[in-house]
C-alpha cells in the first residue's frame, strides 16, 4: 500500500507503471501480429501446396486406360455384361471410348471373362473400304461384308485366346492347349495377320469367282468363310471350353468411326458397320450354340459395340427394322451427374486419401462469378461432356497455380473460359467433317449477338461461299449446325435448345417449327473466342 497527499504524488507513482503496462501490452499485440502473419502465410503456403497436389486427369480417354477408378458409371456396367448383346452410342467427348475402358477393367476382375477387344485403325479400315470398292459391282457386298465380320470376329477371339495361352509356361499347358496353340500356329495366315492381311487373303480368294454367277459367289463364299475357317475355329472353340463351361467370351468393339467422313466412301462405310449390326445377333447365337462334346452346356457369350451417336443414327435410317436395334445413350444433360465426374476424380486422383467431394467447393474454388453459381456459370458456356469439362477444369487448375492462388479464382475461371473456347472452337472444325468453310462461316459472327436470325445464316452463307439458292440447301445447312450443337433453335420466346442427341432433334425442331421463329443462337461455348455479345438464359 502506497500513501499519497496531492494528484501530484498520485501521477509520480502511476504513471511508470501505466507506461510500463502500455509498452507491454503493445509489445504483445504486435508479436501477436507477427505470429498471426505468420500463421497466414503458412496456411497460404499449405493451400498452394494442396492445389498442387490436386490432379483432374486427362480428357483424352485413350490416356487413362487402366485408370478405371477415374470413371463414372452413369449406367450400370453390370448391366451390359448381363446382356448378350449391347450397342453403346455417344457424341465424340461423351465417353465411349472411358466406358469401353472401364468396361474391360471390370470384366478382368473375374477369371471367368475372357475379354477380347476389337479396335481396328484407320488404315485397316480404308484398306477394308478399299477392297470391297474393287469388288464388281455384281458382287453382293452386303453378304461380303457379314461374312468378314463374322471371319473377324471369330479370328479375333481365337487369337486372343491363343495370346492368353502363349503366357502361361509351356510345362503349364493342358493337352487342349497344345492342340489349340498348334490349330493357330498352323494357320498362322489366318489368325496372326493384321486385320488388313487377313480381310485381303479372304477377298483375293472370292474374287476369281465368275462375275455373272451370284449364286456361285455366295456358295464360295460361304465355303471360304464359314464352313472353312470358321467352323474349324468353333470346334477348336468348342474343345478349348469343355473343362471351363464356366467361363464366357466377350467382345469389345470400338474405332468404328475412325474413318468416317461426309463423302467419303460414306455408302461403303454404312455398308460395313450395317453389316455389324445385321451379324452380331447371330454371332452371339452361333457361339452360344457351340456344343461342348456331347455336353448340351454353351459357351457363354457376350458382344458390346460402341459406336458414334451421329453414325448410329445415320446407320440406324437405313436399318431394316430400326426399333429392333436397342442401344445406350451416354448423355450428360443433367448437371449434377456431369459434375459427379469432375468430383469422383478430385477424390480418386487427390494425393490426400481423405478428400471429399464437397472439398473441392468449399476450398478449392470460388463459389460464384459474377453473381452467379460457380456451376451454373461453366454449365452454361461448355458442351456437356465429360471430355469438355475435364479440359475446363484442368485449364482453371493449371491458371490457378501458375498465379500462386491458393485456390481456383474468378479470374481462373473466367480466363479458363476464354482458353476452353478458343479450343472447342477447333475442336468443331476437326469433327464436323465437312467440306465446306465452317472456320470462315463462323468468323462472320465475330462481335455480332449471340441470338442471330436466318438472315444472319443465308448472309453469313453466301461471304464464305457457302452454297445458299435454294430454301433446301438453307435448310440443311441449319440442320448440321444444330446437330454440331454450334445453334440452338428457339422453341420458346427466348429459349433456346440444343440437339445434343438425336433422340430430341425431332422434338425440337418441331416446337421451333410450331413457334414459328427464325432465331437461333449460337452455343455459347464458341461465345469468348467469337467476342459475341453473350445472352445466357435457361435452354439447354
Amino acid at each position: 500500500m502506497v500513501r499519497y497527499r496531492d494528484q501530484k504524488t498520485l501521477e509520480d507513482l502511476i504513471n511508470p507503471f501505466l507506461s510500463d503496462v502500455k509498452d507491454r501490452t503493445i509489445a504483445f499485440f504486435k508479436e501477436l501480429e507477427r505470429s498471426g502473419n505468420r500463421k497466414t502465410s503458412d496456411n497460404r503456403v499449405k493451400k498452394r501446396h494442396d492445389l498442387q497436389n490436386i490432379n483432374f486427369g486427362q480428357y483424352v480417354a485413350e490416356n487413362e486406360k487402366g485408370n478405371d477408378k477415374c470413371y463414372l458409371d452413369i449406367f450400370s456396367l453390370e448391366d451390359l455384361v448381363n446382356r448378350d448383346y449391347n450397342i453403346v452410342i455417344g457424341r465424340k467427348g461423351s465417353g465411349k471410348t472411358a466406358t469401353f475402358y472401364a468396361l474391360e477393367e471390370h470384366l478382368n476382375q473375374s477369371s471367368i471373362n475372357h475379354v477380347c477387344q476389337i479396335q481396328p485403325v484407320v488404315f485397316e479400315i480404308d484398306g477394308l473400304l478399299f477392297s470391297l470398292e474393287n469388288l464388281p459391282e455384281s458382287y453382293e457386298q452386303t453378304y461380303v461384308v457379314e461374312s468378314i465380320w463374322k471371319l473377324l470376329i471369330y479370328t479375333e477371339i481365337i487369337s486372343s485366346l491363343y495370346e492368353r495361352i502363349k503366357r502361361k509356361h509351356l510345362a503349364a499347358y493342358t493337352e487342349i492347349e497344345k492342340k489349340f496353340v498348334n490349330f493357330v500356329e498352323l494357320n498362322s495366315d489366318v489368325f496372326q495377320q493384321d486385320l488388313c492381311r487377313r480381310i485381303a487373303k479372304e477377298l483375293s480368294d472370292i474374287k476369281p469367282i465368275v462375275e455373272d454367277r451370284v449364286l456361285d459367289f455366295s456358295v464360295k463364299v460361304s465355303e471360304l468363310i464359314h464352313e472353312g475357317t470358321l467352323s474349324r475355329a468353333k470346334d477348336m472353340l468348342g474343345e478349348l471350353f469343355q473343362k471351363e463351361r464356366d467361363k464366357r467370351i466377350v467382345v469389345l468393339i470400338d474405332n468404328l468411326d475412325q474413318s468416317w467422313e461426309k463423302g467419303k466412301k460414306i455408302e461403303l462405310q454404312t455398308k460395313w458397320i450395317l453389316g455389324l449390326l445385321n451379324v452380331a445377333r447371330r454371332i452371339v447365337t452361333d457361339l452360344s450354340k457351340v456344343r461342348i462334346k456331347e455336353s448340351q452346356k454353351t459357351i457363354g457369350f457376350n458382344l458390346t459395340i460402341f459406336l458414334r451417336s451421329d453414325i448410329f443414327k445415320y446407320v440406324r435410317e437405313r436399318y431394316p427394322e430400326p426399333d429392333k436395334l436397342g442401344y445406350k445413350n451416354l448423355q450428360w444433360n443433367d448437371s449434377e451427374i456431369l459434375f459427379g465426374v469432375i468430383e469422383n476424380r478430385f477424390v480418386e486422383l487427390n494425393k490426400r486419401n481423405d478428400a471429399r467431394e464437397e472439398d473441392l467447393w468449399e476450398n478449392y474454388i470460388v463459389n460464384s462469378i459474377d453473381g452467379q453459381s460457380v456451376k451454373s456459370y461453366i454449365f452454361e458456356r461448355i458442351m456437356p461432356r465429360p471430355r469438355d469439362l475435364i479440359y475446363f477444369f484442368g485449364q482453371a487448375l493449371n491458371l490457378a497455380n501458375r498465379r500462386k492462388h491458393d485456390s481456383i479464382q474468378e479470374e481462373d475461371v473466367k480466363s479458363a473460359y476464354e482458353d476452353y473456347s478458343a479450343w472447342v472452337f477447333q475442336v468443331i472444325l476437326v469433327e464436323s467433317n465437312v467440306t465446306v468453310d465452317l472456320k470462315n462461316f463462323l468468323y462472320t459472327f465475330a462481335g455480332s449477338p449471340q441470338v442471330i436470325t436466318k438472315e444472319d445464316i443465308i448472309s453469313s452463307m453466301k461471304e464464305s461461299h457457302i452454297q445458299s439458292d435454294g430454301e433446301d440447301k438453307v435448310e440443311t445447312f441449319i440442320d448440321f449446325l444444330a446437330s454440331i450443337s454450334v445453334i440452338g433453335r428457339e422453341v420458346k420466346n427466348n429459349e433456346f435448345k440444343y440437339e445434343y442427341g438425336f433422340e430430341n432433334e425431332d422434338v425440337i425442331r418441331r416446337r421451333a417449327k410450331r413457334l414459328g421463329t427464325n432465331q437461333y443462337k449460337i452455343h455459347s461455348a464458341l461465345a469468348s473466342f467469337l467476342d459475341l455479345e453473350i445472352n445466357i438464359d435457361n435452354g439447354k
